[in-house]
């Protein structure tokens, strides 16, 4: 049909304007490639790199068009075709793509990140001393985390009084080395709900920025790897608190894994955390709704809620964590407009296209503003560190926490 109805919602072609950014002009430019008609130059690169997979074009194709698939497909092929770049493959294959490689290098990087990084006066934000490849100076650095959520708590089984049942953890990368308190209110919710977990040991990165990137290679071999290692724990129910690992487990792998029987399995095993918490035993099991004689005289704090693209338009997680948000006293719920557009983030969109995901950003950042909000909670670590740097770059005094951690807050 090529009606062209993606333009309306894309976030990056209302930044660009340019046929060439939106679904309909990257999905003309393969198909001219892909007959032999065009000759794959650096301009088609960069035209097919110009998309955060955020699904809104496919949402809403009104003729079903799978763009983002596709596009994630050409990525692909100029891989296996042309290769990647230095930068590309020392990241995805020879940093991500390790046990103990990636885990070693961070840690160290723990230690002496004062060495390169020097803290704002005031803020909690970093600034680069030297440059590194992709790290933009203005840009929001949370330090490493002083211990990682694995080296504490990776193969242990945290053991609950009354125990009802037990499940695995998997951590997901940015909880693990920067934002540890995630995953550690996380397990305290869990404890709460008589659960016994083990967070699951031998896991590594989803793999989802090695998909972004067209890297199958190692996002099949970092796929295996995380499916052995929930088999190897013979758990029913792994709980997931990044709504992006949620979603390359649910979603890509059996797809890249067509008619595995193993990796089926694996992927009904996965439940993310805001649909734990909203099953039976019910919310009031870890959160007591109060009356209003029973509220302290104290006023409530405004709270919002950005829906992480994967988890709302992948996953049709949406609902969950706004009833979650609104059982809880001490919190004003207030919505924000377009609460399901994309924050700019993208994965790896965000540091090959840095300035243009901040001009994206940047409405997301308004419409938080313009709620009043005092906290703005999501469920997508990729998207706490979007948020994050656009309340550094516009001096917002608003906190961006996970949903796990405004409940441990407030209960």
């Amino acid at each position: 049909m090529k009606c062209g109805s993606c333009r309306s919602v894309c976030p990056v072609f209302a930044e660009l304007e340019r046929e060439s950014s939106v679904a309909r002009g990257k999905l003309a430019l393969i198909e001219e490639i892909a007959e032999g008609k065009l000759e794959v130059e650096k301009r088609s690169e960069d035209i097919i790199s110009l998309c955060l997979g955020c699904s809104a074009c496919v949402e809403n194709c009104s003729n079903g068009v799978r763009a983002v698939e596709i596009i994630m497909a050409a990525r692909e092929a100029l891989v296996n075709a042309k290769g990647m770049s230095l930068p590309q493959r020392t990241v995805l294959s020879r940093f991500l793509n390790t046990t103990r490689l990636m885990p070693a290098l961070l840690k160290t990087g723990s230690l002496l990140q004062g060495l390169f990084l020097k803290r704002i006066p005031g803020e909690s934000g970093l600034h680069l001393r030297f440059p590194l490849p992709y790290l933009d100076k203005k840009r929001f650095i949370p330090p490493l985390a002083e211990k990682f959520f694995l080296e504490q708590y990776g193969g242990k089984e945290i053991k609950t009084d009354r125990e009802r049942e037990r499940v695995g953890y998997f951590v997901g990368c940015v909880t693990n080395y920067l934002f540890p308190s995630i995953g550690e209110a996380t397990l305290n919710l869990l404890k709460e709900r008589s659960t016994s977990i083990i967070a699951l040991d031998e896991q590594g990165c989803c793999g989802l920025p090695a998909y972004g990137a067209g890297d199958m290679q190692t996002f099949r071999e970092l796929a295996l790897r995380n499916i052995k290692s929930i088999e190897k724990s013979g758990l029913n129910e792994i709980i997931v608190s990044c709504s992006s690992c949620a979603f390359a487990f649910k979603k890509l792998y059996p797809k890249i894994f067509r008619d595995d029987e193993r990796v089926n399995k694996i992927s009904s095993k996965i439940v993310e955390i805001s649909q734990y918490l909203n099953a039976p035993p019910a919310a009031t099991s870890y959160v007591q709704p109060a009356t209003s004689d029973q509220l302290p005289a104290t006023k409530k704090v405004k709270v919002t809620y950005h829906d992480p693209c994967h988890l709302n338009r992948e996953l049709g997680i949406k609902n969950e964590p706004r009833e979650i948000l609104k059982t809880i006293p001490g919190i004003e719920f207030v919505e924000m407009s377009n609460p399901s557009r994309c924050c700019g983030s993208g994965g790896s969109f965000n540091l090959s296209h840095y300035d243009l995901s901040l001009k994206i950003l940047d409405k997301k950042m308004e419409s938080i503003r313009d709620t009043g909000a005092e906290i703005v909670v999501t469920n997508c670590s990729g998207c706490m560190l979007q948020l994050k740097d656009g309340a550094h770059q516009k001096g917002m005094k608003v906190e961006v926490l996970h949903l796990a951690e405004a409940i441990k807050a407030f209960s």
